[in-house]
């Protein structure tokens, strides 16, 4: 799977000063974030619900790599990525595979 740079679109029509980050996919309005991995030097940090993991892993980038796992109650999955390069936070898009609905019940009943 292969990254791509992403242009984030959010709305604010919902709270007055508060945006709302869409689906990359459809702009569907109601994501939730499932995983968390920072990578940073020699390892890995991931954070999904009450687990938080460190592993030793090469990071290849400069900096700290963020890694933001999410599903879309419409179904899609994907990974946003912020990392640094250059003096720049570059930010980028990776598809997951679509999670079929009766897999979306049960992830959103916790």
């Amino acid at each position: 799977m292969e990254y791509e740079p992403v242009e984030l679109k959010f709305s604010s029509q919902f709270i007055v000063g508060q945006s709302i980050l869409l689906c990359p996919q459809c702009s569907f309005e109601y994501l939730h974030v499932t995983k968390v991995a920072i990578h940073r030097g020699s390892d890995k940090t991931t954070i999904v619900k009450d687990k938080i993991t460190i592993e030793d892993n090469v990071n290849t980038s400069r900096g700290v790599t963020i890694a933001i796992e999410y599903l879309g109650e419409c179904g899609h999955r994907g990974e946003i990525v912020f990392q640094f390069y250059k003096g720049n936070v570059e930010v980028f898009h990776r598809y997951l595979p679509i999670v079929e609905h009766g897999d979306i019940e049960d992830i959103f009943r916790d």
